[in-house]
């Protein structure tokens, strides 16, 4: 479910836009997603979805398609959402269609003259806190959702998200509180280690890190599942001569003091920057 907008080159002479031209003057940033939902910041590049967002209301952000075209240019924003996308994406449908001297934008099919773009808003608002509202019907069957945001997926409860159709503010609040900290959410690598299949998490120094609550130990490749004996923690150049120290992913978590460990989500625990000295002490005993 989405709602999707396509603004048209009006210009006689044709060009693409770049990013810069869409964000100048506004406190937006974008980036493309990585295979984990992680945003690249400042990429357009890569071969994930590019997502423009506000950098003082960080929601689902807003995916743009066909970003690079000198002929038509495609916004879409996901349900449910929160009141500052909704509002981003009118705002940067305006935008764009104002460096392309369009006068009217295409809302799901329908032509708008853009003057008369704001009134959708108030039903988008409604539409989107209905969704919220209908949260277990509307994903059916999962008491936990997997909801992807402008830089990282961010895992909510049903009942969660039904509270927040009564306080549709505090949505917003909470996906931008999540993603503020600009946390860098560490994934799983599978390597063979001593003849031993493993994953990996990497961490380092004086960075705010999500690890999983529990690693992942199943992976596939070619058609084949793997499930894997081990899981490490790698820390690179931590000591002197030592290219890359590992520990076993629970001894890991088990001797990270208490106080820098916090839940992130259903699945994460946020990790507080730990110091160089804090992670060899980690790494000693």
């Amino acid at each position: 479910m989405a709602r999707e907008l396509f603004i048209r080159n009006s210009r006689l002479l044709k060009k693409p836009l770049s990013m810069s031209d869409i964000v100048s003057g506004h406190k937006w940033s974008y980036g493309t997603l990585d295979d984990q939902g992680r945003l690249d910041e400042g990429k357009t590049d890569n071969n994930g979805p590019l997502i423009i967002y506000d950098t003082e209301n960080i929601g689902r952000g807003i995916q743009i398609l066909n970003h690079d075209s000198s002929k038509e240019i495609h916004l879409a924003l996901v349900l449910p959402a929160t009141e500052g996308d909704v509002r981003m994406l009118y705002n940067v449908a305006k935008r764009i269609a104002e460096l392309w001297k369009a006068k009217q934008i295409s809302v799901d099919g329908d032509n708008e003259d853009v003057s008369n773009l704001d009134h959708y808003i108030d039903f988008d608002l409604m539409t989107h806190r209905s969704v919220l509202r209908n949260a277990r019907q509307v994903f059916s069957g999962s008491e936990y959702v997997n909801l992807p945001c402008a830089t990282l997926p961010i895992w909510v409860s049903v009942e969660k998200l039904e509270g927040f159709a009564d306080d549709y503010k505090e949505f917003g609040n909470y996906l931008h509180d999540k993603q503020k900290i600009a946390a860098y959410k560490s994934a799983a690598l599978f390597a063979q280690l001593d003849d031993v299949i493993c994953s990996i998490y990497v961490f380092f120094d004086n960075g705010a890190i999500i690890l999983p609550k529990d690693p992942e130990m199943k992976f596939s490749q070619d058609g084949e599942i793997y499930t894997c004996e081990e899981s490490y923690i790698f820390v690179h150049e931590l000591f002197e001569g030592e290219r890359v120290s590992k520990m076993s992913f629970s001894d890991f978590v088990n001797k990270v003091p208490s106080d820098k460990k916090t839940e992130f989500d259903h699945k994460h625990i946020l990790y507080s920057p730990l110091t160089s000295e804090e992670l060899r002490a980690i790494f000693k005993d």
